[in-house]
């Protein structure tokens, strides 16, 4: 056995002490340690070695006594009072990582469980950790001091309140196939030490996501908390096309793959909030459809066309997704135009209650990631309709008036909030919207392009459908 001693600077992972000791290696820690963990079985204190504490790191002859280091990294935590701050800053570990690593043919350093698995079975199978697995192992400790170093200069630059840069750490998850552009080198990356909602996702017939299949996906689960059970949405080239949230789910798929047809969207990506069978898969399957992302599927999958994909667990999409698409720029994805500004101007202000205000507001927010031709209409909290390609308001209006009058829920509640380009001059198209549950008309007095232009906030008229 070619480790005979280590050094263990952790509370933790102590199953593992105990297998190293079952292999015959002596395991030591410092005192100030050995006080703070109960199954001191495992361990040795360092005093036993005629070593005392504080160790004198830079020693060469004392840390050659050793020939692994254990060390548990601890996560930079933010604390907004510098003393405190500065007195969590540990000094031992960095100075043992970086002797380790410049000594790594003949000291191993494991920063975590998955490092210690890896050592003890290298171990048992041959006696000694391979120079390959060393360097690897290296590698790792190095990667972790920088999300270290990364935090603390965030937190350090927080308190100080000095200039802030943010450090990317990424992690090549796999290739990217690139549909049409063939000859153009990229990887898909995850930032390192971050959940991904690729980490939620299980692709079913297919092993490699085009791009397009990425922000697809993504922007789909934008709107995953918008919509109910059997809630649908069409997205094409990253950007969401149509909505239908109504309790049926096989309505909602006919109305989406209508609009499809009308529009001649290829490619396509189809979102279905809740689990579908063979049979409502096969209708899909004869449309012009490239991939299905659903809760679930029933029955068997086959075919290459058009990829399934299934999410593996209810997931609640952060900004702190990032990703690169071309080998080198990185994406960073957020909401679109999340900065942009809104004020209300009401036409009875009484009127409103604050689950109006939510609607209102769940509104808004949905309607700034859109074109400025979109309609949005929301009731309790969710979308109840909504079309990023609307010719008018009268076929923005008809669209909703055909979903309440179709589900008689919606239209009981009477707390509908519709987003249009404008007041319908058409008398009997606005009497048929009092009619069937719409509460609210939001009406923009800009548009969203002079407002991306940077002329300020755009300003929606609240107009109560009975004042009209």
């Amino acid at each position: 056995m070619n480790i005979e001693n280590v050094l263990w600077l952790s509370t933790g992972f102590l199953n593992y002490a105990q297998k190293l000791r079952g292999l015959g290696i002596e395991v030591y820690i410092p005192d100030f340690l050995f006080s703070q963990i109960e199954k001191k079985e495992f361990f040795k204190p360092l005093s036993s070695l005629s070593i005392k504490f504080p160790i004198d790191f830079l020693n060469i002859s004392i840390m050659k006594k050793f020939d692994m280091f254990v060390i548990d990294i601890p996560k930079q935590k933010p604390l907004w009072n510098e003393k405190e701050l500065l007195n969590k800053i540990e000094m031992s570990f960095s100075v043992l990582i970086k002797l380790a690593v410049k000594n790594y043919r003949d000291i191993v350093i494991a920063t975590s469980e998955k490092s210690l698995e890896t050592v003890i079975k290298k171990l048992e199978e041959c006696g000694d950790v391979p120079l390959q697995e060393r360097r690897k192992l290296a590698l790792e400790s190095i990667l972790k001091l920088i999300v270290y170093y990364a935090d603390l200069h965030k937190f350090l630059s927080e308190t100080f309140a000095s200039e802030k840069f943010e450090y990317l750490l990424l992690n090549k998850i796999q290739p990217l196939d690139h549909d049409t552009t063939l000859y153009q080198d990229a990887e898909l990356l995850k930032v390192y030490s971050q959940s991904s909602f690729l980490d939620n996702l299980e692709f079913l017939n297919f092993e490699l996501p085009s791009i397009d299949d990425i922000k697809n996906v993504h922007e789909s689960l934008k709107f995953s908390n918008a919509l109910s059970e059997g809630g649908c949405a069409l997205i094409s080239n990253g950007v969401v096309r149509f909505i239908m949230n109504t309790p049926d789910i096989e309505y909602n798929i006919e109305k989406i793959l209508d609009y499809v047809n009308k529009f001649g969207i290829f490619s396509g990506t189809i979102f279905i909030n809740s689990e579908i069978g063979e049979d409502l898969l096969k209708n899909i399957e004869s449309r012009n459809i490239k991939l299905i992302l659903a809760k679930d599927f029933k029955g068997i999958v086959s075919g290459e066309t058009p990829k399934i994909v299934k999410i593996k667990k209810p997931y609640s999409l952060d900004v702190r997704d990032l990703y690169t698409f071309l080998d080198s720029t990185v994406i960073k994805y957020t909401i679109k135009s999340q900065n942009m500004n809104f004020k209300l101007k009401y036409s009875n202000e009484s009127n409103t209650r604050i689950d109006d205000e939510k609607n209102i507001t769940r509104a808004l927010n949905i309607f700034k990631r859109l074109e400025p031709s979109a309609a949005v209409a929301v009731v309790k909290y969710k979308i109840l309709y909504l079309n990023s390609m609307c010719s008018g308001e009268y076929e923005a209006i008809k669209g909703v008036i055909d979903q309440l009058e179709k589900f008689s829920d919606s239209k009981k509640n009477s707390e509908v909030i519709l987003i249009i380009d404008s007041i319908p001059k058409n008398t009997q198209l606005l009497d048929k919207i009092k009619n069937v549950g719409v509460k609210f008309l939001l009406i923009p007095e800009k548009t969203k392009k002079i407002h991306s232009e940077g002329n300020g906030a755009i300003t929606f008229q609240v107009k109560n459908i009975k004042d009209l």
